[in-house]
C-alpha cells in the first residue's frame, strides 16, 4: 500500500495559486487551468525525488520505505520471493524499486553532506507550509523544502535539487529554464507573509544524478530580480482571471502575433564557502 504522506496530502488540498501552478499560468490561464484538472502519472524521476526528499528531510517517513529483494523477476522463483517480500511488509511500509532506493539514498547523502559543510545541519523546519494572501482572489501556498539559521541567527530557505550538470554554468541555464528564480521569489515571499519574519535568501541544494557531486547556490541579483517580475505578473494575471472568471489560452484576439529576439542579461550566480 502506498504510503499517505500527511503533510503533503495537506498541501495538494489547500486550494491556492502555488509555484508549479505559476508556470503554467505563464504559458497562458488556459494552460494553468488544464494543469488543475489533469493527473499527472508518476515517472521514475517523481518516485525517486520523492524518496530523496523523504531521505533528507523526513527520515522517520523514509524508513517505512522498503527496497524490494535484489530477484530476477523474469522466473518464477524470482517472482515469488518479490511476492512473499511484498505480502510481508507492515501496514505503514511500502516496497519501492532497490534501484531508485539506492539512488535516493545517495543523493540524500549527498545533499545532507552539502548542507552540513556549509554549517546547515539543524534545520528549524522540513516541509514547511507557508500560505501569503496577496489580495481577495489571489492567496499564494508554498512548501519549503528547508529552513534554517546561520550562525548569527538569521534565517535562510533551502530547496533541494538535482540535476545533469550542477557546475554554475549549467545550473544556471536549468534555473532560468524551469524558473527556479520565480520559485525563489515565490517561497520568499508566501514565508515573510506567513511568519512576518524576513529571509536573508534561498539558496538551491544541487547534486548530480550521476555523479553525486554538487554545490549551494544563491541566485544573483539579475535573474533573482526577473523572478519577482514574473511572481507580480502571475499574481495579477491570476487575480483578473478569477475575477473576469475566463482563463483564455494565448491570445484572445484575432491578431497574429510577432515573434523576435529578445536580448537579456540572465544574472550570474554566486558561490559561497
Amino acid at each position: 500500500m502506498p504510503i499517505q504522506d500527511i503533510k503533503r496530502i495537506q498541501y495538494e488540498a489547500l486550494q491556492c495559486l502555488n509555484y508549479s501552478g505559476m508556470k503554467e499560468l505563464m504559458k497562458s490561464p488556459a494552460h494553468y487551468q488544464l494543469y488543475l484538472n489533469t493527473v499527472r502519472p508518476e515517472t521514475k524521476a517523481l518516485r525517486i525525488g520523492k524518496l530523496t526528499h523523504a531521505c533528507v528531510l523526513q527520515n522517520e517517513l523514509f524508513q517505512k520505505y522498503k527496497p524490494k529483494p535484489d530477484a530476477d523477476r523474469r522466473t518464477k522463483e524470482g517472482k515469488e520471493i518479490v511476492q512473499f517480500f511484498i505480502d510481508n511488509l507492515k501496514a505503514d511500509e511500502e516496497a519501492v524499486d532497490a534501484d531508485e532506493y539506492e539512488t535516493a539514498l545517495k543523493l540524500g547523502d549527498a545533499m545532507s553532506a552539502l548542507l552540513e559543510k556549509h554549517g546547515v545541519s539543524k534545520p528549524v523546519a522540513t516541509e514547511m507550509t507557508v500560505i501569503g494572501i496577496e489580495n481577495e482572489q489571489c492567496t499564494i501556498k508554498s512548501s519549503i523544502d528547508y529552513v534554517a539559521e546561520d550562525k548569527d541567527g538569521r534565517v535562510w530557505l533551502y530547496d533541494l535539487k538535482t540535476t545533469d550538470d550542477a557546475s554554475p554554468k549549467a545550473f544556471l541555464r536549468t534555473a532560468y529554464q524551469y524558473n527556479y528564480h520565480l520559485q525563489a521569489a515565490t517561497y520568499l515571499r508566501t514565508f515573510e507573509k506567513y511568519t512576518k519574519v524576513r529571509p536573508m535568501g534561498f539558496r538551491f541544494v544541487v547534486v548530480e544524478k550521476e555523479t553525486y557531486q554538487g554545490a549551494i547556490y544563491d541566485l544573483g541579483a539579475n535573474i533573482a530580480t526577473d523572478g519577482i517580475i514574473k511572481l507580480e505578473n502571475c499574481i495579477k494575471t491570476y487575480t483578473e482571471c478569477v475575477k473576469a472568471n475566463e482563463w483564455p489560452g494565448y491570445t484572445t484576439g484575432i491578431n497574429i502575433q510577432t515573434l523576435d529576439w529578445e536580448n537579456k542579461d540572465k544574472g550570474t550566480p554566486i558561490t559561497f564557502a
